[in-house]
């Protein structure tokens, strides 16, 4: 069983006046969130390791290249993938994209594009201001499982007090809950973003940097979901993007 946390869906942008923040709170949580949000990895090459369950994979992902040519799976388990495997992978990924198009859904390039629902609008709250960085929390939206899953979870955000840069985002169940017969012991999921030199003078963008999750579950006290995954990005280059 896989309980998928991030669903990159549609458009919905926070100009709702139903956030539980002052009016300075609110502009500096909408800016850092906005910028990060609009963040483009277009023309931008990166490499992503995965661990999952035990298993890894390493791939380079360059979005300055077309369609075709943008994921590479470079190995699997410390060793060097085949020809044919890295063929397979990057099939997988190009009909990932043309499906995601066909749904119009978000281009593969906007990775931070969850965010702008990952939020229950009018539920963010400001809660402290210290060691640099200002905490707020909100009621996730998930969305795999609907409301009953949801209400069972808890979000915070950290922004950089003095600067727009969120650096982290954790999602985390507050109590035990059960969802398809399942009994939910651990939800927790951190994500950590991190400002990244434009180069060109422009405004810096904000990148995912990490992102790991797991998810234990039990039935009659037995474990039966185990789920551990982190993703690590990282040796961000700049290059000119291709045209879509």
């Amino acid at each position: 069983m896989k309980i998928k946390l991030l669903v990159f869906v549609s458009l919905i942008i926070f100009s709702v006046p139903g956030f539980s923040l002052a009016d300075e709170d609110l502009t500096h949580f909408k800016k850092a969130l906005n910028r990060c949000i609009s963040s483009s990895y277009l023309g931008w090459a990166f490499i992503a390791a995965t661990n999952e369950d035990g298993a890894t994979f390493v791939e380079k992902i360059d979005f300055s290249k077309k369609n075709d040519e943008r994921w590479v799976l470079v190995s699997k388990n410390g060793k060097k993938v085949s020809a044919r495997e890295a063929e397979k992978h990057r099939k997988m990924k190009q009909k990932e994209d043309e499906t995601a198009r066909l749904n119009h859904e978000s281009p593969a390039w906007m990775l931070n594009d969850f965010l702008k629902t990952m939020i229950t609008p009018g539920s963010v709250k400001f809660i402290e201001r210290a060691n640099g960085y200002n905490l707020y929390r909100f009621q996730p939206h998930i969305g795999e499982d609907g409301e009953d899953f949801d209400k069972n979870l808890l979000g915070e955000i950290f922004i950089k007090s003095d600067d727009t840069v969120l650096t982290k985002l954790r999602i985390f169940n507050k109590t035990d809950f059960s969802t398809s017969g399942v009994r939910i012991v651990e939800f927790n999921h951190v994500m950590k973003f991190t400002e990244t030199d434009s180069g060109d003078g422009h405004a810096n963008p904000v990148f995912l940097k990490s992102s790991e999750s797991r998810v234990k579950g039990k039935v009659m006290g037995f474990t039966v979901v185990d789920n551990n995954q982190t993703v690590i990005f990282e040796n961000f280059q700049k290059k000119e993007p291709v045209k879509e």
